[in-house]
């Protein structure tokens, strides 16, 4: 059985809802644009977070798309070793 990132309407699912996300922060940007003459509050501050995280997701989704979700190998040093955590005896 095939990974369901290896489906093509997951490749195509991923990537749309990356052009998505990028395409939801431009109101956050024209807002943000407006508000930058005046004193910056809590709400400024969260609305460029929340920009950051939207743009940031929508980015990695547009550009990898499925390969996000590819299994990665990594060396033995950071596999689990049998018994290397064992509880020290008292």
């Amino acid at each position: 059985m095939t990974p369901w990132y290896r489906h093509w309407t997951a490749q195509v699912g991923l990537r749309v809802a990356g052009l998505a996300l990028l395409l939801s922060g431009w109101p956050d940007i024209a807002a943000l644009r407006n508000d930058a003459a005046l004193p910056t509050s809590c709400f400024d501050l969260a609305l460029a977070a929340l920009l950051f995280a939207s743009v940031s997701a929508g980015a990695a989704l547009t550009l990898f798309g499925p390969d996000l979700w590819k299994p990665a190998r990594v060396s033995a040093r950071w596999t689990p070793q049998p018994g290397a955590f064992r509880s020290p005896r008292r």
